[in-house]
């Protein structure tokens, strides 16, 4: 009962934290790939590879805390679309880098149509099949870091530590996969079976969206002509 309670918060903050990658992600690409070489350019991806030059958990971690971890699923969310929009953006960079030299986009430029209608008419829309595929993988991955996050006790609310007689455990009033796995540091010598099925729900949900994500993108790149290189 707990693992089904938990799936809702769970995959709420997936979903809402995956979402924030996509916007910020394709927004900052598409900007970077229509304006090449440009400082526009060079200031985005050179942020994003700083960024990634840190630990990701760590940053995560730190910027969770600083942001307050009983702020709700806010500080989660900022944190974990700081440190995985970049490759989103890597992605949509390049793609609107290729797609930019078409012809069509050069008859649209010469029509007249402005930077902004050209991106969101004509080069956004032929990427949307692709970043479907990137949403699931990107779903594996942040499922991955709650799952982490959750071992060292960083999870939505905080919880409170609770010493007991027996054991101390620390008590979390938001059922979420991550809260579960936070007291097995606790009593893994003498209850070692009780993060069992969390780590099972978060290795198949991982699983899941990985398989769901490499066979989007198989299914993109053998039947859409348009992304094929």
């Amino acid at each position: 009962r707990l693992i089904l309670a938990g799936a809702q918060q769970t995959f709420t903050l997936a979903v809402l934290a995956v979402t924030a990658r996509l916007v910020v992600g394709v927004t900052l690409g598409a900007l970077a790939g229509w304006r090449n070489n440009s400082l526009l350019d060079r200031s985005i991806t050179g942020l994003a590879g700083v960024i990634s030059a840190f630990p990701t958990l760590l940053i995560v971690m730190i910027l969770i805390l600083a942001l307050g971890i009983r702020q709700g699923m806010t500080p989660f969310i900022l944190a974990l679309c700081f440190v995985g929009w970049g490759e989103i953006m890597q992605y949509v960079r390049a793609e609107v880098i290729g797609i930019r030299t078409r012809s069509y986009i050069e008859s649209a430029v010469a029509a007249g149509a402005n930077s902004e209608r050209i991106l969101r008419k004509h080069v956004l829309p032929v990427l949307f099949t692709g970043l479907v595929s990137i949403a699931a993988l990107e779903m594996g991955s942040v499922l991955m870091l709650l799952g982490e996050l959750g071992f060292i006790s960083i999870f939505i609310g905080g919880g409170a530590l609770i010493a007991l007689p027996t054991a101390t455990l620390l008590y979390s009033d938001v059922p979420e996969w991550g809260a579960l796995l936070s007291n097995l540091r606790y009593q893994v010598r003498s209850y070692p079976w009780t993060g069992f099925y969390p780590m099972m729900a978060f290795f198949v949900a991982i699983l899941s969206f990985n398989l769901l994500g490499e066979g989007l993108r198989r299914l993109v790149e053998e039947g859409n002509p348009l992304l094929q290189r």
